[in-house]
């Protein structure tokens, strides 16, 4: 597939009136890219996948099909002392809605409002230097039992060295025996060490060495949900775009901006405005809209 071939594509569908749905290699939680209340194009671009890396200026265009499965495989090809920090993004190629390819010198503006300003291309990432051995791991446990293990990594995570990258995440989850299933609340670790593995199994000792369970678990546990139920979405919160969710709201048939700006700023902040006026440049009649696009500040009532 070539990027002139996705020109057409955009002209026609816009002559015609019909939405258009962009599917590329990235995910999509709530399925904005390949399903709609109305009838749509899906322009599928996972055979525009190719992928150039410049080892001397440690940078890589990626085309918007690539998978990041694909790009740490033609990373790895070509180095084992590079990596790719996610987010790390110093330009990109767009499709605006009258078929014309823009970079960052020629619109910077336009690059920051992915798929509702245009059809990505390909981006420029910026590789970093990493060792050529890594340790990783992932450690799953139930909550019940466990929680001094989950209270000691909030005591000493923000003490970790800048090589261990550590994470936590609490879920809800099952467990079966014969024919009852039991609801369970479970946690895991996720953690990276830019080292061997002999190197790390210190570091864990020091930071996690075995402990009895702390009496004071259950009033840790009160001033856990306490202090992060402003984050659910039963409350107020600010969200991650990686990690849309339309439990916060969407577009109306209107696409109205001030309507959007509910739950367009809980993703973008006082930037949500900005975009609306760079939308407002780039797709006066909003032919890239979705459920959760940024719509032109023109049409706010």
């Amino acid at each position: 597939m070539k990027e002139k071939e996705i020109r057409p594509v955009i002209l026609c569908s816009k002559k015609l009136g019909q939405l258009i749905k962009i599917k590329s290699g990235g995910h999509d939680y709530e399925g904005i890219s390949y399903r709609s209340e109305y009838p749509f194009v899906m322009l599928d671009l996972s055979n525009l996948n190719k992928i150039k890396i410049d080892l001397s200026e440690e940078t890589a265009w990626v085309q918007a099909g690539a998978t990041l499965g694909q790009f740490y495989y033609a990373i790895a090809k070509r180095s084992k002392v590079h990596g790719f920090p996610a987010d790390n993004v110093v330009d990109a190629r767009v499709m605006d809605v009258n078929g014309n390819i823009i970079d960052r010198e020629m619109n910077e503006d336009l690059l920051g409002g992915g798929a509702s300003f245009g059809v990505i291309l390909r981006w420029k990432l910026k590789l970093v230097r990493v060792p050529e051995k890594l340790t990783v791991f992932t450690i799953r446990r139930n909550l019940e039992g466990n929680r001094n293990l989950l209270q000691k990594w909030e005591n000493i995570s923000h003490q970790l060295p800048e090589d261990l990258f550590f994470r936590a995440a609490v879920q809800n989850g099952r467990s079966s025996a014969g024919n009852i299933t039991k609801k369970r609340v479970q946690f895991y670790f996720q953690a990276q060490y830019l080292g061997p593995v002999d190197e790390l199994i210190p570091l864990l000792k020091q930071y996690f060495p075995d402990e009895s369970i702390s009496c004071q678990k259950v009033a840790w546990l009160r001033k856990l949900y306490k202090e992060m139920e402003p984050y659910v979405a039963k409350s107020p919160r600010t969200a991650y775009l990686n990690y849309r969710d339309f439990g916060l709201g969407t577009n109306q048939e209107d696409y109205s901006y001030s309507k959007a700006k509910i739950w367009g700023e809980k993703y973008f902040k006082g930037n949500f405005e900005r975009l609306a006026k760079v939308k407002s440049n780039a797709d006066p009649k909003n032919f890239f809209r979705s459920e959760q696009s940024v719509p032109p500040y023109q049409l706010s009532h």
